[in-house]
Order: C-alpha cells, then sequence, then structure tokens
C-alpha cells in the first residue's frame, strides 16, 4: 500500500502523523512511504531522517494526496485539502465531525473511507488514540490558565499556587476524564486549589483514590457548578461525548457570576466547547473576552508542543495504521471492532451513527439500594426505528412487537393498550419524519437520563433519609404526559413529549420522586387519601421539594410551572381562591381533581390553572415557615389534615 504523510497546514499545528520509526516499519513491510517535504520539521525531524529509513520525499502536497491509499494526518482535514481527497481513499486523522458541519459534508461528497481518530473505542470504553493528546491538552489547559491570569496578559493579576501566607488560586475542572484529570494533578501539583465536577459517581470515587488532597470533587449539577464558577479563577472545560457535540454547561449569562479576569480554557472546543461562549481560536491569537472573562480556545491545543505530543501520538497511532496497510480498511475493522468504531464516513454515507450509543444504554438500571428500577424501553425503540430503516415496515413493526411491547406487556397496556393498538400507533407516529426518534434523538441521548436519576435520588435520599421506591418506564410513546404515574405507582418518561433541557428534567424528576415517597408513607394509611386536599397538598410538597432542589435556579412560580403573572395574580386574590377551593376539599370526584390540577381547567375563571399546585405550594410554605427550613420532609409521613393544621394556613 502507498501511505501519504502531508504537511498539516492548520495555522501553528507543527505536529506530524508518522515519525521515522514509523516510516521505517511500513516500508521493512513493502509498503511506500511518501512524507511531505518539511512535514516532521515542527516536531524536529527532517526531510533526511525520514530518507535514511526508506521513505520517498514528495515536493508537495499534491503529489502525496494524489499517489497515496491511505493518508496519515492529525488534524482534520481543512478546506483547502478538501478538493485533494479522492473516492476510495483512507483518511486516518481526527475529524471531530460534531463541530463542523461543513467538514461532514466535504467528506462525505469526496466519496473516501474517513477513519477518525477519536472514536475508536476499546471494549473498556477507553479512547486510545484520544488519550494521549487529552493528556497533552489537561496538562497544558493549566499552563494557559495561569499565564493569562498573569495581568499583563489581562488577567486577574493572581499566581495559580500562591505563595506562603497568600492563598493559592481556585481552579475549577467541569469533567473528570482524561483531559480532567491530568488538569487537576497539574493544578494541584502547582499548588491550586482544584474543584472538579463530574457526572459519574462511579468515576468521582475512582479520583478520590488517585488525585491528591488539594483536589475537591463533586457531583456535576448546575447549582454545584454555579457555585463555583463564583469562586473560580480558571474555568476548564473538560467535558467530552465520544463522537457528539459537547454540552453547553455554562451559559453566556453564568458568566455574570465569575471574577472579572479570571480565565476560562475551553478544551472541549473541538467538540464544538461545554461553554456557551465559546468559539475556536489559534495559537497566533489564543484568547478573547466577553462580559470580562478571558477565553482560550485553541482547537488544537497539543500542537503547541509538537514534539512531545508527536511522540505520544504516534505511539498510539500506529498500530492501528500499520493494521490498516497491511489489510485495508474492510479486513481490518472485521478483525479489530475497536477500529470498526473509528469508521465514521464510507464512501458517501455515514456509518457511525447514533446506533452505538443506543446499544449501550442497559435495559434495566437499579437505583437508591435498588429499590429504584429503570426501565429504558427508548432506546430499544430507536434502535428498531433507526437501524432497520433500511428493512419493510412490517418487518419493524414485528421487532417493535417482539422486543418493545411484548416484554412490557403489562405496562403498555396501561398507557395504551392491547398489541394491535400499540402496532397501529406506532405505524402512525414513530415512523414520522418529525418524530422525537428522528429529530431529536441526539439531544435526548445527552441528557443522560440514568445520570440524572441518580443525582435526583440519590438527592432525596440524603435530604429526607427516604429511599424512592418502584419502577420508572423511560419511552417514546403517544405524548400524552411528559412525566407522570399509574395508579399501580408505576412512573413513566414519555420521551416524545419531554423536551431535552436537562436542567428542566433534573428538576421536574426531583418532582416526581417526591411523589413516589410521599404516595408510599401515606398512600394507603390516610384517609384523605384519593382527595381534593391529599392531591394539592402532594403536588405542593413535589412542587416545594423541587424548589429546594433548584437550589436558587427556580423561582417559586416557576416551581409551580406558572408565568410570574400568574403567580402574582394568585397571591393578590389568596382569599378569594382559598374560598373558592374549600367546599371542594373532600371531594374524589374526577371532575373536581381535574379541577385543581389539570393545566387545562381553572377553579375562578380570571385565576391561572391547576391551583392545586399554587395552594399545596402555600401550604408547604406556611409550615416550613412555622417548623424550620428542613421540616418539608416530614410531610412525607403526615397525613395531608395534620399538615392542613399544622401549617395554619387559612383553607
Amino acid at each position: 500500500m502507498i501511505v501519504g504523510v502531508p504537511k498539516e497546514i492548520k495555522t501553528a499545528e507543527h505536529r506530524v502523523a508518522l515519525v521515522p520509526a514509523g516510516a521505517e516499519s511500513l516500508a521493512s513491510d513493502g509498503h511506500t512511504v511518501l512524507v511531505e517535504q518539511g512535514a516532521g520539521l515542527g516536531s524536529g525531524f527532517g526531510d533526511e531522517a525520514y530518507r535514511a529509513v526508506g521513505a520517498e520525499i514528495a515536493p508537495a502536497a499534491e503529489t502525496v494526496w494524489s499517489r497515496a491509499e491511505m493518508i496519515m494526518k492529525v488534524k482534520e482535514p481543512i478546506e483547502p485539502e478538501w478538493s485533494r481527497i479522492r473516492k476510495g481513499q483512507m483518511v486516518f486523522t481526527y475529524f471531530h465531525f460534531a463541530a463542523s458541519e461543513a467538514l461532514t459534508k466535504a467528506i462525505i461528497k469526496s466519496g473516501c473511507v474517513a477513519i477518525a481518530y477519536e472514536t475508536v473505542e476499546l471494549p473498556s470504553k477507553e479512547l486510545p488514540l484520544l488519550t494521549p493528546m487529552s493528556e497533552v491538552a489537561g496538562r497544558m489547559a493549566v499552563q494557559e490558565g495561569a499565564k493569562y491570569l498573569e495581568k499583563v496578559f489581562g488577567g486577574y493579576g493572581i499566581l495559580l499556587g500562591g505563595v506562603p501566607g497568600v492563598l493559592p488560586a481556585e481552579v475549577l475542572i467541569l469533567g473528570g476524564g482524561v483531559v480532567g484529570t491530568n488538569a487537576a494533578k497539574m493544578a494541584a501539583g502547582l499548588g491550586a486549589h482544584v474543584t472538579l465536577l463530574d457526572i459519574s459517581l462511579d468515576r468521582l470515587r475512582y479520583l478520590s483514590d488517585v488525585l491528591p488532597p488539594n483536589v475537591d470533587l463533586l457531583y456535576s449539577n448546575r447549582h454545584n457548578m454555579l457555585e463555583q464558577l463564583s469562586k473560580a479563577d480558571v474555568v476548564i472545560g473538560a467535558v467530552l461525548l465520544t463522537g457528539a457535540k459537547a454540552p453547553k454547561l455554562v451559559k453566556r449569562a453564568d458568566l455574570k457570576v465569575m471574577k472579572q479576569g479570571s480565565v476560562i480554557v475551553d478544551v472541549a472546543v473541538d467538540q464544538g466547547g461545554c461553554i456557551e461562549t465559546t468559539k475556536p481560536t489559534t495559537h497566533d491569537q489564543p484568547t478573547y473576552v466577553v462580559d470580562g472573562i478571558i477565553h482560550y480556545a485553541v482547537a488544537n491545543m497539543p500542537g503547541g508542543v509538537p514534539r512531545t505530543s508527536t511522540l505520544a501520538l504516534t505511539n498510539a497511532t500506529f498500530p492501528y495504521a500499520k493494521k490498516l496497510a497491511r489489510l485495508g480498511w474492510k479486513e481490518a475493522c472485521k478483525k479489530d471492532p475497536s477500529l470498526l468504531l473509528g469508521l465514521n464516513v464510507v464512501e458517501g454515507k455515514v456509518v457511525y451513527s447514533l446506533s452505538r450509543r443506543l446499544a449501550m444504554i442497559p435495559a434495566e438500571v437499579y437505583l437508591a439500594d435498588s429499590s429504584l428500577r429503570i426501565v429504558n424501553v427508548y432506546g430499544l425503540e430507536a434502535l428498531a426505528v433507526r437501524e432497520l430503516s433500511h428493512q419493510s415496515r412490517s418487518a419493524v413493526l414485528d421487532q417493535l412487537a417482539r422486543d418493545v411491547y411484548r416484554p412490557y406487556a403489562s405496562f403498555w397496556k396501561g398507557y395504551m393498550g392491547d398489541e394491535a393498538r400499540f402496532r397501529e400507533w406506532a405505524e402512525a407516529s414513530l415512523f414520522a419524519s418529525d418524530h422525537p426518534v428522528n429529530t431529536n434523538l441526539a439531544g435526548i441521548l445527552n441528557l443522560r437520563l440514568d445520570s440524572l436519576f441518580t443525582a435526583s435520588a440519590n438527592w432525596l435520599v440524603k435530604a429526607s433519609g427516604r429511599r424512592p421506591r418502584g419502577v420508572w418506564y423511560i419511552v417514546f410513546g403517544p405524548g400524552w404526559t411528559d412525566m407522570g404515574g399509574f395508579t399501580d405507582g408505576t412512573m413513566l418518561v414519555d420521551l416524545s413529549k419531554v423536551e431535552p433541557d436537562r436542567e428542566a428534567f433534573e428538576l421536574k424528576l426531583a418532582h416526581e420522586l417526591t411523589h413516589m415517597v410521599h404516595g408510599a408513607s401515606t398512600g394507603g394509611t390516610d384517609p384523605d387519601g384519593g382527595t381534593v386536599l391529599q392531591r394539592t397538598i402532594s403536588e405542593g410538597l413535589a412542587s416545594y421539594a423541587a424548589y429546594v432542589y433548584a437550589a436558587g435556579r427556580r423561582t417559586p412560580a416557576q416551581s409551580v410551572g406558572y408565568t410570574d403573572a400568574e403567580w402574582s395574580w394568585a397571591l393578590a386574590h389568596e382569599r378569594e381562591l382559598t374560598t373558592a377551593a374549600r367546599p371542594y376539599l373532600g371531594s374524589r370526584e374526577r371532575a373536581d381533581l381535574n379541577r385543581f390540577a389539570s393545566r387545562s381547567d381553572r377553579l375562578v375563571d380570571a385565576g391561572p390553572p391547576a391551583v392545586a399546585y399554587f395552594l399545596g405550594f402555600r401550604i408547604v410554605q406556611a409550615y416550613v415557615a412555622k417548623h424550620g427550613a428542613a421540616s418539608w420532609t416530614d410531610l412525607l409521613d403526615l397525613p395531608v389534615r395534620q399538615v392542613l393544621s399544622g401549617s395554619g394556613y387559612p383553607l
């Protein structure tokens, strides 16, 4: 095979994809190695070093691209290179397609075989070709953050490690993967005080064993992040979702809580960035300022230390390159499942899809010491609809019935009806081009639902000492509700109606998990069970729990689903509402329950809907005002009449 190594032309990119030792090994295997003149100079490898081991030196990039059957690069092809890529030619490099629609379209149009370093994945979930550059980038992020904190660069003027008698800088790291771990080690080694946030408790437990004592580890939620942002001198974005855009964790409005002259280093920039205000920069012009905050967002950070980076990268990539040269991409990918995951585009077709992530979703998850069971039906639905799209519709419906309906028939019967009704609905809805399974799946997967359930359940256990018990089904259903429960205690998330807003979902989940605990504690013993009063206090308590969970991120109005105007009206007419509500409190009639709890019904014509949420929230507020901030958890076990009398609320 003819293996070509063009010179990198991205601004200030000095790495090279193949060192002389690798060229020698390929040449000894009988392959022709074409290296563009000067390709290795930036990393300290002259043309003679390549010639000496049997490589040919090509005078221009055009020669390399036109002759080579496999191109080895470091960074993604940029626009001047797109026209040089040939149909059927292998291109083995970092692509980061999620960050560039234009690149994706160009590669599809070229007809090449694109194998991306960043999606090659081992069975252990390690990304072996991303790891070495992530190690470099994590360490560099600290160096760059420390530099731009200096006053001469516009920074706050603080020394990262401090000195005796002066506190060190505060470094906040978002993400505990390879980048985050290396950044934490580097910053801690320089004497900074480091806080690292991650959404995986297992990862945090591991990091607690391997990181130094001046690194604090926190579960990543918005409350913790905002609190740490206000203290941080350097923020390092180190979030990675394999093959997908990074989530925007820090919004522009969040910059207002940060210190003027503090520094953000967004290492996730090559996947779109995890800071809303991130835009890619170069080593020539690495920074810009937004709202007084210095942003460093160089998309090829390791290119600034090319000797180290080239050696680290080629140590990892060369065994795969050698396999591709010896076997060709088809046979190599067939024999190596890790390399198969690196295959992104083949002759105009995108082959790296969401199917890999769907296949990784466990069918069932147990949380809260196994008292809470999560059934992820939606993954099975999405796999059938998306991955069998080339088959007949009846074949897909048969698989949906076999894998999705029948194993969970009791749930579907309670939510929708029998199998015939399910098939009828699936054919009319799931195949529609505008259904969320086809339009919004990436956003839904990026919610990382299991982690949100873990966070909300753990918070409720810690706050109340009670564990939510029961079963949740997560499905793409008819969208009659976004989240709620059945009479038997089974709970539901219908992703057909859920917006992929991580924070909103997390708070709604805290609301519904509180319902589970409250219902389990009092549902069978309270003489007022099933009445309007019980529903009112139940909705108020769940809304108040979500308000506490939000820790200042939600107003009372938002916590009960009201606009500011609706909340203001309700407060101004509270006596009118309580007077109108009083005659219904003992009723169990469906019409009366709807009048209080339905978002489409109103107790008072001029008032807001779902008044049960408002009145219940006000009852809990009154109870807490009398008995203390933590007393809301007591209400989980009290009969509702006792809650009302204990609150002193005039209902």
